[in-house]
């Protein structure tokens, strides 16, 4: 067949569209008979635009990004190319099974080319930026589409069209935003994914990209775990279906004297703050593994330091015993560990930003003898709790320093929030969520939308920021299967682990950073208009503006009770918030 008989369906789409495939759809999202070949923007000086170009040929093609010449094995295919401006960069949006079994759009690949059958959908994530100088005015990116085969002269196919509006105001730079974005390293899982050592030169050379996307979140955390096991591996030796080892160790190498003293080794661990703080990541320096440890008793995890209240491992080099590695299981060896580590920091001068991190503690009288202890070991350490029990912010508010409540949590003691807000400005307040509650969430079964609601909630609340555990928390391979128990699929990271020792970014990615770009607006119009001006803009997405009716009976409402899922509705947002910040 000539290629000259390809027909190609092809239209833009928002920026918070995902295309799926698959039998258990109901209907199929990814048509295109509604072709769009032109959208409309608004962005700021030192911004991006985005928007998604879905594709659908009736017979398979090769689909390239790259002015490069391609040929593939498969044969004298149909060559679609497309062209892109020299400030716009394009990916192809990699499909990934759910746990319902819907292939679901998410990774992007920023490989050159890729193959498409006939009558499937594929989407190209473009986006364009335009640096802190452009002058304010129309702009428009065209991106043209081209056909040929083998050594045939191309000819033109169509083309799309992105207009944008630059506004006379200039994003300010991610190390200056002052939303305060919290998410997880787990970076064994980074050097297991990429077949290094943890903590060598070539780990860090890795960790460096990491870091820099995360830093173009804008992450203000640097997590460092500090024992082994502290979540006990989430339980992945119970993960039959698909292959998951998610254990981190600690970044902290202990050496035992013959004389029974013992002495550790911090610089893998300042490294990777020196590292961090490079990206401008240096506003917090979280601690995990100290407290509220995790323990799974059936899976082999128990506390092994019995008169400790508490349940770290801790491993160490026995110098006396020709170097074999032991565990520390006695309280005195544990608190010899806390107690050096506090004075590290002390030392450093760094210990006014460390936080000991209690993950989500369950049993309120073990995690109270636990800070008492650390209290007594190490007073110059400050507590932070991520919670999930209501009840936990009276019991210990006068305690812990930065609190994290989930969005239920937060919306049962939304009043007494408040109330440790104005009494306690010092005190910092984020939320999460996990792999609950259903809605808002930034799973593959939720809309895109609901992760642009993150940033506008964290606004209208006024919070500090957002947590979220998971950004490299990674299955035996993430990029064919993400599926881990029955959680919901998208729970354990934001990015994948790409062959060129890169993190390959996602959908559900640059919708959090578009997020964390509202909400910082917002809080800037606050600043520079008032509450007033600020707060029309809710008007275009909130449909609950009470938080404290999120839930009933525990259990989320339906998210359009709660937010738009129009992307129109967010873009109209993003423009009122523009038009204002540049009067």
């Amino acid at each position: 067949m000539s290629h000259r008989s390809l027909n190609l369906k092809y239209s833009l789409r928002p920026e918070t569209y995902r295309p799926k495939k698959g039998f258990y759809l109901e209907g199929n999202p990814t048509m295109l008979d509604d072709a769009v070949h032109e959208v409309e923007l608004d962005c700021a000086r030192g911004d991006t635009v985005a928007a998604i170009l879905a594709l659908c040929p009736d017979e398979d093609i090769m689909l390239c990004l790259s002015d490069a010449p391609a040929f593939t094995p498969a044969g004298k295919l149909p060559r679609v190319r497309i062209s892109a401006p020299e400030n716009a960069s394009m990916s192809f949006i990699v499909y990934h099974p759910d746990e319902y079994r819907v292939l679901c759009g998410d990774a992007l690949d920023t490989a050159p080319r890729c193959e498409v059958k006939a009558n499937e959908t594929v989407g190209v994530y473009i986006e364009i930026k335009t640096k802190p100088d452009t002058n304010p005015g129309e702009y428009a990116a065209c991106f043209d589409l081209y056909l040929s085969s083998m050594f045939e002269d191309e000819e033109a196919l169509g083309s799309v069209k992105v207009k944008y509006t630059v506004h006379d105001f200039v994003m300010p730079e991610k190390k200056d935003f002052k939303f305060h974005l919290d998410i997880w390293q787990h970076n064994c899982a980074i050097a297991r994914a990429h077949g290094v050592d943890p903590w060598s030169d070539e780990h860090f050379a890795i960790l460096e990209e990491y870091v820099k996307s995360l830093a173009d979140l804008g992450q203000k955390a640097v997590s460092l775990i500090t024992t082994d096991c502290a979540w006990s591996g989430q339980w992945c030796h119970l993960e039959g279906r698909n292959r998951a080892e998610l254990y981190e160790y600690s970044i902290i190498r202990a050496d035992r004297h013959p004389d029974g003293h013992f002495e550790y080794d911090y610089t893998a661990m300042q490294r990777y703050i020196d590292l961090c703080a490079k990206y401008h990541i240096d506003r917090e320096i979280t601690i995990f593994g100290l407290v509220n440890v995790w323990c799974d008793n059936l899976g082999g995890f128990d506390s092994i330091t019995p008169d400790y209240p508490d349940g770290p491992k801790i491993r160490y080099r026995d110098l006396g015993d020709k170097g074999a590695f032991k565990y520390m299981r006695t309280a005195a060896e544990v608190e010899d560990f806390i107690a050096s580590l506090e004075q590290y920091f002390v030392k450093t001068r760094q210990i006014d930003r460390v936080r000991l991190l209690a993950d989500e503690p369950a049993d309120i009288e073990r995690y109270r003898k636990s800070i008492d202890r650390i209290k007594e070991i190490a007073p110059g350490f400050i507590l932070k709790a991520a919670i999930n029990h209501s009840e936990f912010i009276a019991e210990f508010g006068d305690r812990t320093n930065d609190f994290v409540p989930n969005l239920l949590s937060l919306s049962k003691e939304y009043d007494k929030m408040c109330e440790y807000k104005q009494t306690m400005p010092d005190k910092r307040f984020l939320w999460y969520v996990c792999n609950q509650p259903a809605n808002p969430n930034t799973m593959f079964k939720n809309d895109l939308c609901e992760s642009l609601f993150i940033g506008v909630v964290t606004a209208l609340f006024r919070m500090d920021g957002f947590l979220r555990w998971g950004y490299t928390v990674w299955c035996e391979d993430p990029v064919k299967d993400n599926r881990y128990f029955t959680w919901p699929t998208g729970d354990l990271n934001f990015v994948y682990p790409a062959k060129s020792s890169r993190p390959m970014l996602s959908l559900r990615y640059k919708a959090l950073k578009r997020a964390v770009e509202l909400c910082e607006l917002i809080n800037l119009l606050r600043e520079k208009k008032g509450d007033a001006v600020a707060d029309k803009a809710f008007e275009f997405v909130v449909r609950a503006s009470d938080v404290r009716k999120f839930f009933v009976d525990d259990q989320p409402i339906p998210t359009a009770e709660m937010c738009s899922l129009d992307y129109k509705d967010y873009a109209d947002m993003r423009k009122y918030l523009l038009c204002e910040l540049e009067k």
